[in-house]
């Protein structure tokens, strides 16, 4: 292999979702190099002797592109939600000082749905204040939150933005173990009762609820399918469902498939 033909390795590939956009081969490579470059020089800038900056929670957040600039575009959406409604209050606090501790109080407010993160005015127009509270969380959702606060130390960590005895901790991470396992579905009807259930749904709920959920009985369609069914997708003489591959709520959202694919 010569050396014009030998390609720069830009790291792991990982597969494009829906609304990501697929770069020119140069600009990928472009874009990873400064920011690998930018790297070096953050480091650089700590062990020349240099005192390094402690960064804020928000100075921290301001270079995730930085750190993870392979990141797809809908965990970055994802992780700036979650930043701008759980995260940013700390906004001007050092990441070094929010130890451990502070991490499992923090773990502990958002499921009881106490952690305050701000005031707003009193419901009534009276002019009064009272806390802006978030939660409660189920698990699944705390462990993204504690997810994206642990970025918050990587990200800080690789640029010498935390204090010497914080360095290569993160007491993020280590509060996420407290968090338990995601919630799992437990309840469900035996086959043996899911006739009793279905004569019942005829007395205990509105007809248009007793369709629906005869309808999850009958397909197992997802929520957002159900959601967002059409009557133009519903062939009436064959009873059957003419879903879309492209459509939100399908497996494989019709990543590999054409766009007219039926």
């Amino acid at each position: 292999m010569t050396k014009k033909d030998r390609k720069e390795v830009l790291g792991l590939v990982e597969p494009l979702e829906k609304g990501d956009v697929a770069l020119p081969y140069e600009e990928a490579l472009a874009t990873v190099l400064n920011a690998r470059k930018a790297l070096r020089q953050a480091k650089a800038s700590g062990a020349e002797g240099r005192t390094s900056t402690r960064l804020t929670v928000e100075a921290a957040w301001s270079h995730y592109d930085l750190v993870k600039p392979t990141n797809k575009s809908a965990t970055k959406i994802k992780e700036s939600d979650q930043y701008e409604r759980y995260l940013s209050h700390l906004r001007h606090r050092f990441l070094d000082e929010l130890d451990l501790r502070f991490w499992l109080q923090y773990v502990r407010d958002l499921k009881t749905g106490t952690l305050v993160v701000g005031q707003r005015p009193r419901a009534g127009g009276s002019g009064e204040m009272e806390p802006e509270t978030r939660g409660p969380l189920a698990n699944a959702t705390l462990i993204g939150v504690m997810n994206t606060a642990a970025n918050l130390y990587i990200i800080a960590d690789k640029l010498g933005g935390l204090g010497p005895d914080m360095r290569g901790k993160n007491p993020a991470r280590d509060a996420r173990k407290e968090v338990g396992t995601p919630n799992k579905r437990t309840g469900h009807i035996p086959l043996s009762l899911l006739g009793k259930a279905w004569n019942a749904s005829d007395q205990l709920c509105s007809p248009w609820w007793r369709d629906l959920w005869r309808m999850y009985v009958l397909t197992g369609l997802r929520y957002s399918l159900m959601t967002e069914l059409r009557f133009d997708e519903i062939d009436f003489e064959r009873g059957v469902y003419k879903v879309s591959p492209h459509k939100k709520g399908t497996k494989r959202r019709g990543r590999d498939l054409a766009e007219n694919a039926l």
